[in-house]
Protein backbone atom coordinates (compact mmCIF):
# COMPACT_ATOMS: atom_id res chain seq x y z
CA UNK A 1 0.00 0.00 0.00
CA UNK A 2 1.50 3.52 -0.83
CA UNK A 3 1.32 6.90 0.97
CA UNK A 4 -1.26 9.19 -0.92
CA UNK A 5 -0.50 12.69 -0.62
CA UNK A 6 -2.85 14.59 1.70
CA UNK A 7 -6.75 15.24 0.25
CA UNK A 8 -8.29 18.35 1.29
CA UNK A 9 -11.96 18.27 1.39
CA UNK A 10 -14.37 21.30 1.81
CA UNK A 11 -18.13 20.43 2.81
CA UNK A 12 -21.46 21.87 1.76
CA UNK A 13 -23.18 24.77 3.70
CA UNK A 14 -26.44 24.93 1.76
CA UNK A 15 -28.25 28.63 3.04
CA UNK A 16 -31.01 28.86 0.68
CA UNK A 17 -32.25 32.27 0.04
CA UNK A 18 -35.49 33.98 0.09
CA UNK A 19 -35.53 36.58 -3.07
CA UNK A 20 -35.15 34.91 -6.73
CA UNK A 21 -32.11 35.25 -8.51
CA UNK A 22 -31.82 35.37 -12.38
CA UNK A 23 -32.64 32.17 -13.99
CA UNK A 24 -30.34 30.16 -16.36
CA UNK A 25 -31.91 29.83 -20.24
CA UNK A 26 -33.96 26.91 -21.37
CA UNK A 27 -32.94 24.08 -23.01
CA UNK A 28 -35.32 23.40 -25.96
CA UNK A 29 -36.70 19.63 -26.32
CA UNK A 30 -36.42 17.81 -29.53
CA UNK A 31 -35.06 14.28 -30.62
CA UNK A 32 -32.21 13.19 -32.41
CA UNK A 33 -31.43 9.85 -34.19
CA UNK A 34 -28.05 8.38 -34.65
CA UNK A 35 -26.40 6.70 -37.52
CA UNK A 36 -26.08 3.25 -35.85
CA UNK A 37 -27.65 1.82 -32.25
CA UNK A 38 -30.95 0.45 -30.98
CA UNK A 39 -33.72 1.51 -28.84
CA UNK A 40 -34.43 5.21 -27.71
CA UNK A 41 -33.21 6.92 -24.98
CA UNK A 42 -35.43 9.30 -23.07
CA UNK A 43 -33.94 12.54 -20.64
CA UNK A 44 -36.54 14.74 -18.67
CA UNK A 45 -34.11 17.38 -16.83
CA UNK A 46 -35.25 18.84 -13.64
CA UNK A 47 -33.50 22.17 -12.34
CA UNK A 48 -33.26 22.54 -8.72
CA UNK A 49 -36.21 24.39 -8.05
CA UNK A 50 -34.63 26.59 -4.77
CA UNK A 51 -32.41 29.32 -5.31
CA UNK A 52 -29.79 29.13 -3.05
CA UNK A 53 -26.11 30.21 -1.76
CA UNK A 54 -23.52 27.94 -0.47
CA UNK A 55 -19.97 28.36 0.77
CA UNK A 56 -16.72 28.76 -0.99
CA UNK A 57 -14.90 25.07 -1.31
CA UNK A 58 -18.42 23.32 -0.62
CA UNK A 59 -18.67 19.79 -2.44
CA UNK A 60 -21.94 18.11 -3.50
CA UNK A 61 -23.57 21.14 -4.46
CA UNK A 62 -26.94 19.61 -6.74
CA UNK A 63 -26.99 21.65 -9.54
CA UNK A 64 -29.71 18.89 -11.68
CA UNK A 65 -31.57 15.92 -11.58
CA UNK A 66 -31.85 13.77 -15.18
CA UNK A 67 -34.49 11.42 -15.27
CA UNK A 68 -33.91 8.82 -17.93
CA UNK A 69 -35.68 5.70 -19.62
CA UNK A 70 -34.57 3.13 -22.30
CA UNK A 71 -37.26 1.17 -24.44
CA UNK A 72 -37.95 -2.13 -24.53
CA UNK A 73 -35.89 -2.49 -27.88
CA UNK A 74 -32.67 -3.20 -25.97
CA UNK A 75 -30.35 -2.14 -23.11
CA UNK A 76 -28.59 1.51 -23.41
CA UNK A 77 -25.28 2.17 -22.61
CA UNK A 78 -24.95 5.72 -21.89
CA UNK A 79 -21.03 6.79 -22.70
CA UNK A 80 -20.68 10.57 -21.75
CA UNK A 81 -22.91 14.31 -21.26
CA UNK A 82 -21.81 17.17 -22.04
CA UNK A 83 -23.02 20.23 -19.84
CA UNK A 84 -23.15 23.78 -20.33
CA UNK A 85 -22.25 26.03 -17.79
CA UNK A 86 -25.29 28.66 -18.03
CA UNK A 87 -24.65 30.85 -14.81
CA UNK A 88 -22.78 34.77 -14.82
CA UNK A 89 -20.00 33.56 -12.95
CA UNK A 90 -16.63 32.38 -14.01
CA UNK A 91 -16.33 28.77 -14.85
CA UNK A 92 -13.06 28.73 -12.65
CA UNK A 93 -15.43 28.44 -10.07
CA UNK A 94 -16.20 25.56 -9.94
CA UNK A 95 -13.23 23.48 -9.25
CA UNK A 96 -15.29 19.93 -10.64
CA UNK A 97 -18.51 18.38 -12.34
CA UNK A 98 -19.60 15.01 -11.80
CA UNK A 99 -22.84 12.53 -12.13
CA UNK A 100 -24.32 10.47 -8.77
CA UNK A 101 -26.41 7.79 -8.92
CA UNK A 102 -28.33 7.03 -5.94
CA UNK A 103 -25.20 7.12 -3.67
CA UNK A 104 -21.97 5.63 -6.38
CA UNK A 105 -20.47 8.50 -8.08
CA UNK A 106 -20.49 7.03 -11.93
CA UNK A 107 -18.50 9.55 -13.35
CA UNK A 108 -14.60 10.64 -12.93
CA UNK A 109 -15.04 14.57 -11.60
CA UNK A 110 -14.45 17.05 -15.04
CA UNK A 111 -13.62 20.85 -15.24
CA UNK A 112 -14.98 23.34 -17.13
CA UNK A 113 -13.62 24.26 -19.92
CA UNK A 114 -12.95 28.23 -20.02
CA UNK A 115 -13.40 29.17 -23.69
CA UNK A 116 -16.61 27.31 -24.20
CA UNK A 117 -18.08 27.03 -20.83
CA UNK A 118 -18.71 22.80 -21.48
CA UNK A 119 -17.85 20.13 -19.03
CA UNK A 120 -17.40 16.43 -20.72
CA UNK A 121 -19.10 13.45 -18.12
CA UNK A 122 -17.57 10.51 -19.29
CA UNK A 123 -18.57 7.27 -18.10
CA UNK A 124 -16.86 3.91 -16.93
CA UNK A 125 -19.79 1.53 -17.85
CA UNK A 126 -23.82 2.70 -17.34
CA UNK A 127 -26.59 0.83 -18.71
CA UNK A 128 -29.85 1.39 -18.57
CA UNK A 129 -32.00 -1.88 -18.87
CA UNK A 130 -34.50 -2.05 -21.35
CA UNK A 131 -37.96 -1.20 -20.04
CA UNK A 132 -36.55 0.66 -17.09
CA UNK A 133 -35.66 4.08 -15.96
CA UNK A 134 -32.99 5.45 -13.34
CA UNK A 135 -32.11 8.50 -12.02
CA UNK A 136 -28.91 10.61 -12.40
CA UNK A 137 -28.05 13.86 -9.92
CA UNK A 138 -25.38 16.58 -11.56
CA UNK A 139 -23.54 17.68 -8.94
CA UNK A 140 -20.18 20.06 -8.26
CA UNK A 141 -17.57 21.21 -5.84
CA UNK A 142 -17.16 24.44 -5.32
CA UNK A 143 -13.46 26.21 -5.37
CA UNK A 144 -12.36 27.21 -1.96
CA UNK A 145 -11.39 30.76 -3.81
CA UNK A 146 -14.42 31.01 -5.52
CA UNK A 147 -15.42 34.69 -6.14
CA UNK A 148 -17.96 36.11 -3.29
CA UNK A 149 -21.48 36.40 -4.93
CA UNK A 150 -20.58 34.86 -8.96
CA UNK A 151 -23.68 33.26 -10.02
CA UNK A 152 -23.52 29.90 -11.25
CA UNK A 153 -25.75 27.23 -13.42
CA UNK A 154 -25.90 24.34 -15.91
CA UNK A 155 -27.92 22.66 -18.31
CA UNK A 156 -27.36 19.71 -20.93
CA UNK A 157 -25.53 21.52 -23.83
CA UNK A 158 -28.22 19.76 -26.15
CA UNK A 159 -29.16 16.97 -27.89
CA UNK A 160 -25.69 16.52 -29.93
CA UNK A 161 -23.97 16.58 -26.45
CA UNK A 162 -25.44 12.97 -25.17
CA UNK A 163 -23.40 10.06 -26.14
CA UNK A 164 -24.91 6.40 -25.92
CA UNK A 165 -25.78 3.01 -27.84
CA UNK A 166 -29.78 4.31 -28.91
CA UNK A 167 -30.88 4.98 -32.26
CA UNK A 168 -33.02 7.82 -30.98
CA UNK A 169 -32.47 10.35 -27.81
CA UNK A 170 -35.24 12.21 -26.65
CA UNK A 171 -35.00 15.50 -24.62
CA UNK A 172 -38.99 14.89 -23.13
CA UNK A 173 -38.90 18.07 -20.65
CA UNK A 174 -36.87 21.02 -19.38
CA UNK A 175 -37.13 23.66 -16.64
CA UNK A 176 -35.67 26.59 -15.65
CA UNK A 177 -32.97 25.65 -12.88
CA UNK A 178 -31.67 27.84 -10.06
CA UNK A 179 -28.85 29.59 -9.46
CA UNK A 180 -26.03 28.83 -6.80
CA UNK A 181 -24.35 31.98 -5.54
CA UNK A 182 -21.01 31.79 -3.33
CA UNK A 183 -20.88 33.11 -0.19
CA UNK A 184 -18.15 35.29 1.49
CA UNK A 185 -17.69 32.22 4.02
CA UNK A 186 -15.42 29.55 3.34
CA UNK A 187 -16.29 25.59 4.39
CA UNK A 188 -14.59 23.82 7.22
CA UNK A 189 -11.94 21.70 5.68
CA UNK A 190 -11.38 17.76 6.18
CA UNK A 191 -8.10 16.73 5.45
CA UNK A 192 -7.88 12.73 4.13
CA UNK A 193 -4.99 10.40 4.35
CA UNK A 194 -4.37 6.93 3.34
CA UNK A 195 -1.93 5.24 5.21
CA UNK A 196 0.46 2.40 4.70
CA UNK A 197 -0.38 -1.01 5.98
CA UNK A 198 2.23 -3.49 7.15
CA UNK A 199 2.62 -7.32 6.77
CA UNK A 200 1.12 -9.34 3.92
CA UNK A 201 -2.89 -9.53 3.32
CA UNK A 202 -3.55 -13.47 3.50
CA UNK A 203 -6.42 -15.31 2.00
CA UNK A 204 -9.33 -16.25 3.79
CA UNK A 205 -8.78 -13.79 6.61
CA UNK A 206 -10.39 -10.65 8.34
CA UNK A 207 -7.26 -8.24 7.26
CA UNK A 208 -6.55 -4.33 7.60
CA UNK A 209 -7.02 -3.60 3.90
CA UNK A 210 -6.52 0.11 4.24
CA UNK A 211 -5.74 3.04 7.08
CA UNK A 212 -7.03 6.00 6.70
CA UNK A 213 -6.65 9.31 8.82
CA UNK A 214 -8.93 11.82 8.95
CA UNK A 215 -8.27 15.79 10.28
CA UNK A 216 -11.03 18.08 11.14
CA UNK A 217 -9.77 21.35 10.91
CA UNK A 218 -10.29 24.06 14.30
CA UNK A 219 -13.57 26.01 12.40
CA UNK A 220 -15.74 23.30 12.94
CA UNK A 221 -16.37 19.63 13.76
CA UNK A 222 -17.72 17.47 10.85
CA UNK A 223 -20.14 14.66 10.89
CA UNK A 224 -19.03 11.56 8.98
CA UNK A 225 -21.90 9.91 6.83
CA UNK A 226 -20.40 8.13 4.20
CA UNK A 227 -16.90 7.21 2.71
CA UNK A 228 -16.54 5.51 -0.95
CA UNK A 229 -13.21 3.71 -1.30
CA UNK A 230 -11.61 2.50 -4.85
CA UNK A 231 -8.98 -0.15 -5.09
CA UNK A 232 -5.92 0.38 -7.79
CA UNK A 233 -4.89 -2.23 -7.86
CA UNK A 234 -6.20 -5.86 -9.08
CA UNK A 235 -9.04 -7.23 -6.81
CA UNK A 236 -12.56 -6.46 -7.58
CA UNK A 237 -16.25 -7.48 -6.89
CA UNK A 238 -15.88 -10.75 -4.64
CA UNK A 239 -11.87 -10.78 -4.15
CA UNK A 240 -12.68 -8.97 -1.15
CA UNK A 241 -15.99 -9.27 1.12
CA UNK A 242 -17.85 -7.86 4.57
CA UNK A 243 -16.30 -4.31 4.97
CA UNK A 244 -16.41 -2.57 7.23
CA UNK A 245 -14.31 0.71 8.98
CA UNK A 246 -13.45 0.46 12.79
CA UNK A 247 -11.76 2.54 15.23
CA UNK A 248 -8.20 1.06 16.42
CA UNK A 249 -9.97 -0.20 19.22
CA UNK A 250 -12.05 -2.75 16.95
CA UNK A 251 -15.14 -1.02 17.52
CA UNK A 252 -17.23 -1.02 13.86
CA UNK A 253 -18.20 2.53 12.65
CA UNK A 254 -20.16 1.26 9.69
CA UNK A 255 -22.51 -0.90 8.51
CA UNK A 256 -21.40 -4.18 6.92
CA UNK A 257 -20.89 -4.42 3.46
CA UNK A 258 -21.09 -7.56 1.61
CA UNK A 259 -18.66 -6.98 -1.74
CA UNK A 260 -17.27 -4.29 -3.87
CA UNK A 261 -18.81 -3.30 -7.04
CA UNK A 262 -16.46 -3.05 -9.66
CA UNK A 263 -13.69 -1.45 -8.09
CA UNK A 264 -15.33 0.74 -5.53
CA UNK A 265 -17.08 0.00 -1.67
CA UNK A 266 -18.83 2.76 -0.10
CA UNK A 267 -19.53 2.17 3.37
CA UNK A 268 -22.38 3.93 5.89
CA UNK A 269 -21.40 4.55 9.01
CA UNK A 270 -24.76 3.84 11.50
CA UNK A 271 -24.95 6.22 13.56
CA UNK A 272 -23.51 8.96 11.47
CA UNK A 273 -19.95 9.44 13.33
CA UNK A 274 -18.25 12.94 14.58
CA UNK A 275 -14.79 14.45 14.34
CA UNK A 276 -14.43 17.06 16.60
CA UNK A 277 -12.85 20.54 15.62
CA UNK A 278 -8.76 20.28 15.43
CA UNK A 279 -8.98 16.05 15.74
CA UNK A 280 -7.49 13.54 14.34
CA UNK A 281 -8.36 10.08 13.80
CA UNK A 282 -7.12 6.65 12.50
CA UNK A 283 -9.27 4.20 10.82
CA UNK A 284 -8.89 0.79 9.66
CA UNK A 285 -11.06 -0.83 6.52
CA UNK A 286 -11.59 -4.35 7.36
CA UNK A 287 -12.46 -6.93 4.48
CA UNK A 288 -12.29 -10.59 4.62
CA UNK A 289 -9.66 -12.08 1.98
CA UNK A 290 -11.31 -14.29 -1.10
CA UNK A 291 -9.05 -13.37 -3.85
CA UNK A 292 -5.70 -14.72 -4.80
CA UNK A 293 -2.40 -13.11 -4.14
CA UNK A 294 -2.32 -12.24 -7.33
CA UNK A 295 -5.26 -9.50 -6.77
CA UNK A 296 -3.34 -6.99 -5.27
CA UNK A 297 -4.98 -4.09 -2.76
CA UNK A 298 -3.89 -0.61 -3.29
CA UNK A 299 -6.95 1.70 -1.64
CA UNK A 300 -7.77 5.23 -2.41
CA UNK A 301 -10.01 7.86 -1.92
CA UNK A 302 -10.52 8.90 -6.26
CA UNK A 303 -12.32 11.86 -5.44
CA UNK A 304 -12.92 14.31 -2.56
CA UNK A 305 -16.84 14.07 -2.72
CA UNK A 306 -16.41 10.18 -1.97
CA UNK A 307 -16.14 11.35 1.50
CA UNK A 308 -19.66 12.81 2.56
CA UNK A 309 -19.90 14.57 5.63
CA UNK A 310 -20.94 17.81 6.62
CA UNK A 311 -19.85 20.67 9.38
CA UNK A 312 -21.14 20.20 12.88
CA UNK A 313 -21.65 22.99 15.40
CA UNK A 314 -20.50 22.24 18.59
CA UNK A 315 -21.97 23.07 21.72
Amino acid sequence: MNVFSPILVAFMLLDFMQQPLPQAALLEPGSHHAVSGTGQLTIAVEGEQQFGSVARGATRVPFLTLNMSASCDADITVQSLELKHTGLGSTDDIASVYAVDGYTRVTRTAQFDRRNKTATLRFRSYVIPKCSASSLAIFADMSPDATVASEHAMSLSGLSGILSTAKETVLSSSVDNGTVVALPVTAGKLTARLLPISGPIRYGRIETVARLQLTADVRSAQILKRITFTNDGRARDMDLQWFSLQKLSGVSLTRLAPRMRGYTITLDFSPTFIIHAGQTIVLNLKAEVRGSQSKTVSFIIEEPSDILASPYRER
